[in-house]
């Protein structure tokens, strides 16, 4: 039988230690609290390895839940831009807004990966 969410989560904590002991890997900031941040679980992976998990402070992990894209899709965004392809054009191609595409060139999201 696998392993509840909770369960996953426990063992994360174990090896790493609290999330807020860690800057989150999209805005960079810290925190002093210790449930002011989370580990979440990267898109596309399993989650059952510690290394699925990644810290983030909420309002990151929040965004980043509701997010439809996932790190190849910000590469190949990325290949885009760099090839001088229109913001708007990215945009329409991955079903975000362009300020979601502006976000990423600039690094204010997603730049992690």
């Amino acid at each position: 039988m696998g392993m509840t969410v909770r369960g996953l989560h426990l063992r994360v904590i174990r090896a790493k230690g609290w999330a807020s002991e860690w800057p989150c890997v999209s805005c960079k900031k810290t925190s002093n609290k210790k449930w002011g941040m989370d580990w979440s679980r990267i898109h596309g992976r399993s989650g059952r390895d510690i290394e699925d998990y990644e810290p983030m402070c909420r309002k990151c992990h929040m965004l980043y839940d509701r997010s439809t894209l996932i790190a190849s899709d910000v590469i190949e965004i990325r290949r885009m831009i760099a090839r001088g392809m229109p913001q708007i054009d990215i945009a329409h191609a991955f079903h975000v807004s362009q300020m979601t595409i502006s976000r990423i060139n600039t690094g204010q999201t997603w730049s992690h990966i």
